[in-house]
């Protein structure tokens, strides 16, 4: 019976590590793609500036228009780059707590006899629980990612 517990929480945690290493490499890179749109915007910026000081006033209202909008897109891409790490970092630490109680628990499993016993299937709901919460946090994070 402590068998069981004992490979229950030995098979939640390489779950969430395996699962966070795969969303922590799509999530690194979208983080590039962002990095990568940013710079294009950026190239954007500087081409406006030129043309900017080089046209008449009429021009110079259109290329201040074009600056703004091209400012907006790259907030708005600044802003997406800080959710995804915030939704990372927040992922993170889910997933650390509960592979550290896993490997907590794991060696107390063959010491548990009678009562001892119970409380261990206790402790590991409360871990396949706050597994499923975790991966919930998977499954929001990568629907950030992937918009």
């Amino acid at each position: 019976m402590d068998t069981a517990i004992y490979y229950g929480l030995s098979t939640v945690a390489q779950v969430l590590a395996s699962a966070f290493g795969f969303l922590v490499a799509v999530t690194l890179y979208r983080m590039d793609s962002i990095r990568e749109e940013m710079g294009e915007i950026t190239e954007v910026l500087r081409k406006i500036m030129g043309e900017w000081e080089q046209r008449g006033p009429d021009a110079q209202e259109q290329a201040r228009k074009t600056y703004m909008e091209v400012m907006e897109s790259r907030d708005s891409e600044d802003e997406n780059l800080k959710a995804v790490k915030a939704r990372l970092r927040y992922s993170m630490r889910w997933t650390a707590g509960t592979i550290t109680a896993c490997l907590v628990l794991m060696p107390i499993t063959p010491l548990a006899t009678g009562r001892g016993l119970w409380v261990l299937w206790a402790f590991l709901c409360v871990v396949v629980v706050v597994a499923v919460y975790t991966l919930s946090t998977y499954i929001t994070l990568a629907s950030e990612v992937t918009n």
